[in-house]
């Protein structure tokens, strides 16, 4: 192998331009999936505190149903039925609050400085799931699924951005 390296015929030179672009390949690669992972593991964080804001906004709307019955967030109406009270929320609205994304074609964007698209979210479904009226499952559970939209590039050439489905969930549930 030292032979190899320090060989005098000049043969060398294209073999060592070889080794050197694999190199910077395999870096860009590391670096892509790095980038990815930290986006990726940033936007689950942030989806997940609002759900969890919105789960807590509807606090009030499951505490009496969760103390007093065996129900999650039901309220009774003035015509005496039991209506379901718990609401979905804004996420989409947190969203662009927590992280400055701008809206576009119905994703939620994030863009740099020099105006390129950072990432951006799109085919955000939000699911409120209540227990049944007069159930002994006293809990309200709200399910986000969304996907994340990573733009790749590997120096100058722009590919297929990075598509991931990804969920968020939080849940009341009575403890005592």
């Amino acid at each position: 192998m030292k032979n190899f390296l320090f060989d005098k015929r000049g043969s060398v030179t294209v073999q060592t331009a070889g080794i050197i672009i694999i190199v910077m390949l395999l870096f860009s690669i590391v670096y892509t999936y790095a980038k990815t992972t930290v986006i990726a593991s940033g936007i689950r964080d942030n989806v997940r505190n609002a759900v969890i804001q919105t789960v807590t906004a509807n606090y009030y709307n499951t505490y009496a149903g969760m103390r007093e019955g065996n129900t999650g967030a039901y309220q009774l109406d003035n015509d005496s039925t039991w209506q379901d009270c718990a609401d979905a929320g804004n996420i989409g609205q947190s969203l662009k609050n927590l992280l400055k994304l701008t809206e576009a074609a119905g994703f939620l964007q994030k863009i740099d400085a020099d105006s390129s698209l950072q990432y951006s979210i799109s085919d955000m479904n939000v699911k409120v799931l209540n227990s049944d009226f007069d159930s002994n499952s006293k809990r309200l559970k709200i399910h986000a699924t969304y996907t994340l939209n990573i733009p790749v590039s590997f120096f100058v050439v722009e590919t297929q951005p990075i598509s991931i489905p990804m969920n968020a969930e939080a849940e009341i549930e009575e403890k005592f």
